[in-house]
C-alpha cells in the first residue's frame, strides 16, 4: 500500500497569519513562497510588521521548505518586517536548531 502525502493548503486568514497545511516538497514549495511573498509584498515597506507563518500542520521534510522559509524571512527583513514561524512542532524545531535556522528565524514553540 502506498502513502499519498497531502497536497499542500495555503490560507491567510483576514488577520494576516498565513496557516499552511499539508507537506511541503518540490512539488509544493511554489504555493508556499508565492502565499507568503503575496502577504510580504501587499504590507507596508518599512511598517515593522510581524508575518505570521503558522506551520502547525506543516510537514516539512526536506531542504526546499528550509529554502522557502530562508527566502521568505530575507524578503521580509528587505522589506522591513519579521517573519514568525508560529506553533512549531518539536520535529521542525529540532530540525530548525540543527540547521541553525533556528538562530536566524524567529520561532515560536507549539505549546
Amino acid at each position: 500500500m502506498r502513502v499519498v502525502p497531502a497536497p499542500l493548503e495555503v490560507t491567510v486568514t483576514p488577520d494576516g497569519v498565513v496557516h499552511a497545511r499539508g507537506r511541503i516538497d518540490v512539488t509544493t514549495v511554489a504555493e508556499l513562497r508565492e502565499g507568503l511573498h503575496a502577504v510580504i509584498d501587499a504590507l507596508p515597506v518599512s511598517s515593522d510588521r510581524r508575518v505570521v507563518l503558522d506551520v502547525h500542520a506543516l510537514d516539512l521534510s526536506d531542504a526546499t521548505g528550509l529554502g522557502a522559509l530562508l527566502s521568505a524571512h530575507r524578503r521580509a527583513a528587505r522589506h522591513g518586517h519579521t517573519l514568525v514561524l508560529r506553533a512549531v512542532p518539536a520535529p521542525l524545531a529540532r530540525l530548525l536548531w540543527r540547521t541553525r535556522l533556528g538562530r536566524v528565524l524567529h520561532v515560536e514553540l507549539a505549546a
